[in-house]
């Protein structure tokens, strides 16, 4: 019996929670101090890049990224928009879509207008045949969306998240 009333009292207060602290913007938005971000203002819509020096309470101390010296603090309650920088994305599939699309401008124009052996000019006029034509096309839309996705690999952009939007 006396064990049975230890398990339950070691149970009970097992069970009991922590003191819970208050949360800080910081703490349910992610923030920290290095952090990348761009905010815009109530009465400036306009997005602009810095990064957090740190969080005072519901007040964000933040560094210009283009001017490294400049510090501003701004309110929480001032903010229409607060994105946090979430890594970056690279541009392997935007490459191969824009690679496509000049390799497809790249083929159409010649195979269209070349003049042939003839004098007569590409597909408009019948010198070379449409399948041909069509073939050249893709198959330069092939090479064009590798190497445009090749490219767009080494490229990369910032991740944004909002996490503030009024």
């Amino acid at each position: 019996m006396r064990r049975l009333a230890l398990l339950a009292a070691v149970l009970l207060l097992g069970a009991t929670p922590a003191p819970v602290r208050a949360q800080t913007p910081s703490d349910s938005l992610g923030l920290s101090a290095g952090r990348s971000v761009r905010t815009a203002l109530l009465e400036r819509r306009r997005l602009v890049r810095s990064s957090v020096v740190e969080v005072r309470g519901n007040t964000l101390v933040l560094r210009r990224d283009s001017t490294g010296s400049r510090v501003m603090t701004i309110a929480f309650s001032d903010l229409s928009r607060l994105d946090v920088r979430n890594g970056h994305r690279r541009l392997t599939r935007r490459g191969a879509t824009t690679g496509a699309a000049v390799g497809v401008l790249a083929a159409t124009l010649p195979a269209a207008f070349l003049p042939c052996a003839d004098g007569r000019i590409g597909i408009v006029y019948g010198c070379i045949k449409p399948v041909d034509g069509l073939a050249f096309v893709a198959a330069s839309a092939a090479v064009g969306a590798l190497y445009g996705g090749v490219i767009g690999t080494f490229l990369r952009e910032p991740r944004w998240r909002t996490v503030v939007r009024r």
